[in-house]
């Protein structure tokens, strides 16, 4: 008879242990107070980007577990129903009625701007039934995806140690925490982060290569047509601005002994390797020509690696002098 009061006693006990557990897990559950990120008030920076911001946010404080989070989305869901318009409620008696609708404990409220080349990110945690700013962040990014890699950093600043629970402390209790918050090194001192080096850019040298066929168009010193070829090379002062320099060799089929050679220098605009155009000046003594001076320009198009090359001069002899040629560069 003994034993089997022990065993119902020790029943009674395993019961009683559980029953404070659970009660405890269920309490510890309800106890994490309600908070939600308000959206930020923008400046040089997209309404979307900032809402997807808020967002990533509320995505790091749920993963903190020290808030029950109303997220952006229930959030207008919430206020649509109560019939209240978010638009335009930029000032704190605003924000903080928002949180008293909600039902939140605590707001998180900031601003993302701007500045030159940096952005800068002032956001704090809010009580909403006393209005008072239990913690604040600020820092400065050279660019958003800085800021964004930097979230958990600034959420981990908010949730470094539990919010108080059950009734709320005295004022002066309040006075005394505020100053060890507001001197916290983390809220205090921005974080700069550096930009980037620019990659940096080689652009290529062309080597420029064709035939040449055309000749004087009064044959009075020379008949028939004169072939010839062209070499020179372009190269890049900057992405889409290149210079060239050329070297023209031109003969006559009726006298193969007679040519020319041609000098010139050109300038070009574009890719060469994709679209561009050359403007330039070609010179030519002509002794074994025509004995006399070819002064004229060319204008070639660069179209996907191959080039079509028209040269007009005058040969103070014999007349003027076209060339047309075709070839390719790379």
């Amino acid at each position: 008879m003994k034993k089997i009061l022990v065993n119902k006693k020790f029943s009674f006990f395993i019961m009683s242990a559980f029953l404070v557990i659970s009660t405890q897990v269920l309490f510890s559950e309800t106890e994490k107070p309600i908070a939600t990120v308000l959206d930020f008030t923008v400046s040089q920076v997209s309404e979307q980007e900032a809402a997807i911001l808020v967002d990533y946010f509320s995505g790091h404080l749920v993963a903190s577990n020290k808030f029950r989070v109303i997220d952006r989305t229930q959030r207008q869901t919430i206020l649509s129903e109560l019939k209240f318009s978010y638009d335009g409620c930029t000032d704190e008696s605003c924000q903080l009625e928002i949180g008293k609708l909600l039902a939140a404990r605590f707001i998180f409220i900031g601003s993302l701007g701007k500045l030159g080349s940096r952005y800068i990110l002032n956001m704090s945690l809010v009580e909403v039934e006393t209005g008072e700013t239990l913690k604040s962040v600020s820092d400065k990014y050279s660019s958003l995806d800085y800021l964004v890699d930097d979230t958990g950093r600034i959420i981990s600043i908010f949730t470094e140690r539990e919010q108080p629970a059950g009734p709320e402390p005295p004022a002066s209790a309040r006075e005394t925490s505020k100053p060890e918050v507001s001197t916290a090194p983390a809220a205090s001192t921005p974080k700069i982060i550096p930009a980037p080096k620019p990659p940096s850019i080689n652009l290529p040298i062309f080597l420029d290569f064709g035939m040449l066929a055309g000749g004087p168009l009064e044959f009075d010193l020379i008949d028939g047509v004169c072939l010839g070829a062209y070499f020179g090379g372009l190269f890049p002062i900057i992405e889409i601005f290149y210079v060239g320099a050329s070297l023209s060799i031109l003969f006559s089929l009726e006298d193969f002994d007679r040519g020319t050679v041609f000098f010139g220098g050109s300038v070009c605009l574009g890719d060469p390797s994709e679209l561009a155009l050359g403007i330039g000046i070609e010179v030519s003594p002509a002794v074994q020509f025509t004995g006399s001076v070819i002064l004229g320009g060319t204008i070639t198009a660069y179209i996907g690696g191959f080039d079509i090359r028209v040269f007009y001069g005058e040969d103070f002899v014999a007349g003027p002098v076209l060339t047309i040629g075709v070839g390719g560069h790379f």
